[in-house]
This record gives structure tokens, sequence and C-alpha cells, in this order.
């Protein structure tokens, strides 16, 4: 078995939307020859824990946390300590602008970088005391390519940088070109795109744009895998609900520009057209992020169910039992294709998409089959395409057809399968390059 490295600061039990990726593929990569072991956070304070995301890692797994004092862990200490004092309302607000001076400069390229370094130490240690054949950083946050850096740096192993998300060319990205810290940023994605072996990217459009912004590097430098779905996690049911309303779900968190307010402004029009309660049901599962007041000023509040955050089984649970599944972006997010988008057309659910026609979300899912794709702002469509969806209930079982080997390319084994190929040829690439340079030293002697 060769011997994998994946740095990955989120990391199961940590229950957070960024660690079905790395864990996936901790648990099929070993089908392919490869042993783990995982660097991790050790978040336990900050973050919310899921052991059931731990449940089928290999036995053989080998998992090192390492803890460090970045500015939202320290913050949460001093939290505790001066709400034991009562001293919170009288210097907390000058203690955490303190901090955040403290922390300025000390947050490259993330407010992750001072656990960055550290599980660079640790991860160099490791190195010394035994050898392996390849290394993977994952990132959001990008502070786990600086362990990367500092491997191929110190000791040249083979090196796979992973972005889930783009980091200059992200859309959230906020930091002027030409301030210091934009710079800096701008800086060390170049040596981390120059120094790794071969990047990653989730999307065609994402591998496209490195290829854009770093034009003087060769294409196949840049490499395509997926996210995806894994059958185990999904339950075995039948796609046909009989419940008496049409049930919506809508699985995520609502934050920054994103909000329910379409499906909302939808439900309005619904009631009065005569829909009502009784005829359906849009269950919200994740963090609302405050915008359930919408639900009352729109007069909603029959309509709409919200869960808050779920472990990842009772989810899948739930879009089980539902008739049609409802996600959404906008224009900013192209780059991306949610990762439950993979879970939705494995589970053979209607989807409705409040997404732009001309994206990747779009066109997987036009292959797939069964998909209403209705523009991220239009809630009067939105409104028509759950109005049919209502009336066919009541005449008929809603069914989904869908192209089953289409699908089945973005399971989640087939991904790391993907990625075994990957860390083969570079590794292979580096015994090559081994193999020159001995012979010169020897041609040189």
């Amino acid at each position: 078995m060769k011997k994998l490295l994946i740095v990955a600061y989120l990391f199961p039990p940590t229950a957070t939307t960024g660690v079905h990726r790395a864990a996936k593929f901790v648990k099929y990569i070993g089908e392919f020859g490869w042993q783990v072991t995982v660097i991790t956070a050790d978040n336990r304070v900050t973050l919310a824990q899921d052991n059931s995301l731990c449940t089928d890692f290999p036995d053989d797994l080998r998992v090192i946390k390492i803890a460090s004092f970045e500015r939202t862990v320290v913050q949460r200490y001093i939290d505790h300590a001066l709400g034991f004092f009562r001293l919170r309302d009288l210097v907390g607000e000058a203690v955490a602008w303190r901090l955040g001076r403290f922390y300025r400069n000390r947050e490259i390229p993330d407010q992750h970088a001072p656990w960055g370094r550290q599980a660079s130490k640790r991860a160099v240690k490791l190195f010394e005391s035994e050898s392996f054949d390849a290394v993977l950083t994952t990132s959001w946050p990008y502070s786990d390519h600086l362990v990367g850096l500092a491997l191929m740096e110190k000791f040249g192993t083979p090196w796979i940088a992973d972005f889930r998300d783009p980091w200059i060319g992200n859309s959230n990205y906020q930091r002027p070109e030409e301030s210091v810290i934009g710079k800096a940023e701008r800086r060390l994605e170049r040596d981390i795109v120059n120094s790794s072996s071969a990047v990653l990217g989730v999307t065609d459009h994402m591998v496209a744009t490195f290829r854009e912004s770093y034009p003087e590097i060769i294409r196949s430098h840049f490499k395509l895998v997926r996210n995806g779905y894994d059958l185990d996690d999904l339950p075995r049911v039948n796609s046909i609900v009989k419940t008496a309303p049409l049930i919506i779900a809508f699985v995520g968190s609502f934050y920054r520009n994103r909000s329910p307010l379409v499906m909302i402004k939808a439900l309005s029009k619904l009631s009065l057209k005569g829909i009502a309660c009784s005829d359906i049901q849009v269950v919200f599962v994740g963090g609302m992020g405050g915008h359930d007041c919408l639900f009352e000023e729109y007069s909603v509040d029959g309509y709409c169910q919200t869960l808050g955050y779920q472990p990842a089984k009772e989810c899948y649970r739930l879009i089980a039992d539902c008739h049609a599944l409802w996600f959404q972006s906008t224009d900013e997010d192209n780059f991306a294709v949610p990762g439950k988008v993979y879970e939705y057309m494995a589970m053979n659910k209607t989807i409705i998409a409040s997404v732009p026609k001309n994206t990747e979300t779009m066109e997987i899912l036009h292959k797939a089959g069964s998909v209403f794709q209705v523009d991220p702002e239009n809630y009067l469509v939105l409104a028509d395409v759950i109005y049919d969806l209502v009336v066919r209930k009541k005449t008929e079982n809603l069914s989904c057809e869908r192209d089953s080997g289409y699908v089945e390319q973005f399971s989640r084994r087939e991904q790391t399968k993907n990625l075994a190929g990957i860390l083969d040829e570079i590794c292979n690439d580096n015994k090559v390059e081994n193999n020159i340079l001995i012979d010169l030293k020897i041609k040189e002697y």
C-alpha cells in the first residue's frame, strides 16, 4: 500500500459541509492501493460535532488532531472567562478589538493561518520519522496548503493542492489587488500552484479559470475531481412518497446574499391562488440566517417548517420522505456546483432549481433529467411550477425519470478512483524525475 497524507482542517466529526469531500476520499481511497493519515484541527470548541460521520472510515486510518491559538478559539475562551467574572458587557468589545489588532497581519491566507503553521511543523516532524508517497491538501481553509508548501520545499514529496472553492477568483474575495494583504495572498496562491504537482478543481468552470489565470503552466497541471454522492448514505426508499401535502425540502443554510425570499414570495402567491397549507409544506433543514422572520411578514407561516441543523443521516431521511427538492444559486455561484445537486440526483427526486440557465449546474441537471429550472429571482414562475406539482399530485403519483447511467459517474467512489489515478500519475512522474537526476549525477561523476 502506498502512503498518503491528507491535510484537512475540516474533517469529521466536525459537522460542516466542507468535511464530506475529504471524508469520502478517506473512505474509498484504500480500494485503490492507498493508506491514509489525516492531519486535521482539534476544533471541538468552535464547531458542531457529529460522530456519525466517522462510522465508515477504514480501521487503519490514523488521525492527528492539532490545536492552535487562532482568533476564534482564543475569543471563545476569553468570552467564557469574561462571562464567568461578569465582565463581558464591560470590556468584551475592547478585548475583541485588541484581539483583532493582534491577529490582523497573522491571518494570511485566512483566520486559520496560525493552525496552518502549527500543522506544518507537525507534518515536518512526521515526515522526518516516516516516509509518505504523496500529500493532498484540501481547502477551504487555504491555510491547509501551507502544509503542502512546507513539505514540498523540505522533502519534495508529490503534492496535490485541492480547491473545493476558488480563492483569488472567488466572487466573495474582497482583498484589493493593490493592498499589502491582497498582494501577499496572490503571491501565495501562485506559489501553491507553481510548487504543487497538480491542482484540483471541483467543476469544469473552476479548472478553466485556473488555466486562464496561469497560462504559463501546462494545462494538464489543473485537473477535475468533482464532488458527488455516496449511495451508502442514501436510504433505500421508493421515489413515490404517499403523504397528503406536497412536501418540498430545502437542505442547506442561508447566509450573505442567499435568502429564502423567492420561495416565500412564491408561497404567498400560491395562497392567493387557493392553495392551502394542507396542500403543500416546505421544509427548511439548516440555518435560516435570521430570514425566518419573513414567514410572518408574508403570512406563510403555515406553509413552512424549519428544522435547523440535522445530522447527515437525518437529512437524508428527510429528503427521502419528500416529493421534490429545491435549491438555489446566483450568477455569482457560476463556478460552483453545490454538493447537494449530486445527492438530489441520486435520490431520484424531482428537482426545482432556482438557478441561472447557462451554468454548469444546469448543464448537469438537464442531462440527468427531471428538473424544473427557474430564474433565481422569478417567484411567479416558481409559484407556477409548484402549483402544477400540487395539481399533479392530486391526480397521479409523482414519479421521476432520470438517466441513472449518467448519474453514476458522480458517485464518491468513482470520483475517488479519479483521484487515485492522479496520485499514481504524479508519483510515477516523480520517480522518472528522480531517475533522471540520478543518471545525471552518475554521468557527472
